[in-house]
């Protein structure tokens, strides 16, 4: 039988603290790395709009595959297509 492990969410926490950058936990620093960007000349807009794009497409073309692999969705021309069509959102 697996050992069930205990997590001291204490030290987890502070650990994921310990790691995680001041623009993450502050919306003051945030708005400040924002400007500081958007000075550099980065379109932080765009940069955001296309990552968050990107993120959402893919999760639409592997939920695809999920379906093929997991719950029996064929391997079909159909399904090739929405692949392909999906890629090209």
């Amino acid at each position: 039988m697996e050992r069930i492990k205990h997590v001291d969410f204490d030290r987890y926490t502070h650990f994921v603290d310990a790691v995680t950058s001041t623009p993450s936990k502050d919306f003051k620093s945030l708005v400040d790395r924002l400007g500081q960007l958007d000075r550099e000349g980065a379109n932080i807009e765009r940069l955001t709009t296309a990552g968050v794009g990107i993120n959402a497409e893919g999760g639409e073309f592997l939920e695809i595959i999920k379906k093929m692999v997991f719950q029996g969705k064929p391997w079909n021309e159909d399904n090739r297509e929405h692949l392909i069509i999906e890629l090209g959102d």
